[in-house]
């Protein structure tokens, strides 16, 4: 599953809050159940996956990964 636009909101305040961004929204994504992972080219890694209005986009950083 991928983290609806509620929980890529509450990923935002958790990156923007922690002193490890990238990890702890790793560790948020795990806890909520996300398992579709795919590659973010902003971040170079492959990050959780967030549907947003339809887009698929990173709950790290909130980039477009396209399909």
């Amino acid at each position: 599953m991928k983290a609806t636009m509620e929980q890529y909101d509450e990923a935002v305040e958790i990156y923007q809050n922690s002193k490890e961004p990238v990890t702890s929204v790793f560790a948020f994504a795990k806890k909520i159940g996300v398992n579709e992972w795919s590659l973010c080219e902003a971040c170079d890694l492959e990050t959780p996956d967030a549907d947003c209005k339809g887009e698929n986009i990173c709950l790290c950083c909130g980039s477009a990964k396209g399909d």
